[in-house]
């Protein structure tokens, strides 16, 4: 039996809409699994629920049904003050970093506040270790007595990352790490993400709506969409092997396909998504439904090894 360091277990995450006066589910009975040393990439449209599902792994968020598990151990419903060790070993980089970081304190201090509360270390140490986090990030020293305003987009994200680090986690998870980022910094922090993995030992989920952004830095990818993993495959087989309609979209859209054709097709889903949905997310856009798609949710399961799609024709 396959052990993993972090489990989903059919999660769900409701919301109240005073809008469209019943429940919005952000995340649907969403299941995987990430083992030790493994890169996990999640890929999906906006609004697919990627960010919300990071929130619920680190338990920002409580899930309104289903389990999470780190190591084996249950951490659904455990009280905050229950998560230090979940707090120490799973560590999460946002998109922006600058909405992440106290604009008072220096960057000395912002690095070394996560071993404050968790460690025992002492000011001396902190102060060593945080030095090397700095090296490792490739930020000079200088860097340590500026403050998050005086720092450009890229070294922000640095910073962030030689944060997340402090505590030395066992899992990294990216969220959209380098949207903001112009590309020639993008680059610069994907490769660093890249080397940190390897020289950490970190588990990694990386997640973003670019799906060449996600198979560069992933061995295996999950494809989301209106809160659903619809398909799971290697990062090395997506392109070839991919059988989901949706994920086949989504490399027609990176190839250049149809873009009218599916940028109208994306738009339209926004609107759906807030509806209640009994059958597959997908049914209104997929050219091979049948009727059970609309009635049925279809289960997540292995059609190939290592090969997980929730498809009813598949």
């Amino acid at each position: 039996m396959t052990q993993f360091l972090l489990e989903a277990h059919k999660v769900q995450k409701s919301y109240v809409s005073s809008i469209y006066r019943n429940n919005v589910h952000a995340i649907r009975e969403v299941s995987f699994g990430l083992q030790n040393g493994e890169r996990l990439g999640i890929v999906g449209e906006s609004g697919s629920g990627k960010t919300t599902l990071c929130k619920l792994l680190v338990r920002l968020e409580k899930p309104t049904s289903g389990k999470i598990f780190y190591d084996n151990i249950d951490i659904t419903d455990l009280p905050e003050k229950k998560l230090d060790f979940l707090r120490k070993n799973v560590q999460i980089i946002f998109q922006n970093s600058m909405n992440a970081m106290n604009p008072k304190h220096t960057i000395g201090a912002i690095i070394e506040e996560p071993m404050q509360i968790q460690t025992k270390l002492s000011a001396s140490d902190r102060y060593k270790k945080n030095q090397k986090l700095l090296q490792d990030v490739g930020l000079q020293q200088e860097i340590y007595e500026r403050y998050p305003h005086e720092l450009s987009g890229g070294q922000r994200q640095r910073v962030a990352i030689a944060r997340a680090l402090s505590l030395e986690p066992k899992i990294l998870i990216c969220d959209e790490p380098v949207t903001s980022l112009d590309v020639s910094m993008k680059a610069q922090i994907l490769n660093l993400l890249l080397d940190l993995q390897q020289n950490y030992n970190l588990s990694m989920i990386f997640v973003s709506h670019d799906l060449d952004v996600v198979t560069a830095m992933s061995t295996k990818i999950a494809v989301m969409h209106s809160g659903t993993i619809c398909e799971i495959i290697s990062s090395y087989e997506i392109f070839s092997k991919a059988q989901h309609p949706y994920t086949k979209l989504l490399i027609a859209t990176l190839m250049e396909f149809k873009q009218t054709t599916i940028t109208n097709c994306l738009e339209k889903q926004k609107v759906k998504e807030y509806s209640t949905i009994k059958g597959c997310t997908f049914y209104n856009y997929c050219s091979i439904h049948q009727e059970q798609c609309k009635m049925v949710k279809p289960e997540l399961r292995e059609i190939a090894p290592d090969h997980w799609c929730a498809c009813h024709l598949l």
